[in-house]
């Protein structure tokens, strides 16, 4: 079996160097803790910060006379609340939409409008005969080749950018 010391007996022992305060300050700390709650039934005293004072730190720190506390209202702001409550409020509620539903459509139907129209154009037999009889390179046989289609999709990014430039001169 072991040798073991109860707990309640350790504070009888004589230490081993016959100096008290070289013992480890934890140990201290927690036997004095165990031999206080053994003797009282209270609740450990509390410090001025509200911990115990076992948990309390040995030094008393003291706060730089030039810094200002800031006052302990903490949540408790009544002038904060009701602007936090009505900003939230209008993040929630959906904004009203002042425009009529058929400037709402007009305005978000005119890009696929555009780019139908441009791409009507750019299909159709004519526009590729014209490419194709002027622009040698673009035929091979009488098939339009990779660079054909090339060429067409630059001519219509182009042909996309000038009319989304225009609708936006048109509406400002």
């Amino acid at each position: 079996m072991s040798k073991s010391t109860p707990i309640n007996q350790i504070s009888s022992l004589p230490t081993s160097g016959g100096d008290e305060s070289m013992q480890m300050p934890i140990v201290q700390d927690i036997l004095n803790e165990i031999s206080q709650s053994e003797s009282m039934s209270t609740p450990p005293p509390m410090t001025q910060d509200g911990r115990s004072e076992f948990n309390a730190p040995s030094v008393n720190y003291q706060m730089d006379p030039n810094i200002q506390p800031l006052p302990n209202q903490g949540f408790q702001n009544t002038m904060a609340m009701p602007n936090l409550l009505q900003y939230q409020q209008q993040l929630l509620t959906p904004p009203k939409n002042t425009e009529s539903f058929l400037n709402t459509l007009m305005s978000e139907v005119k890009l696929p409008l555009l780019t139908a129209l441009i791409y009507l154009i750019m299909a159709s037999p004519k526009v590729m005969r014209v490419i194709t009889s002027n622009i040698a390179f673009t035929v091979t046989g009488d098939v339009i080749n990779t660079s054909g289609y090339i060429l067409l999709a630059v001519l219509t990014g182009i042909l996309f950018f000038i009319g989304k430039f225009m609708m936006n001169k048109l509406e400002n």
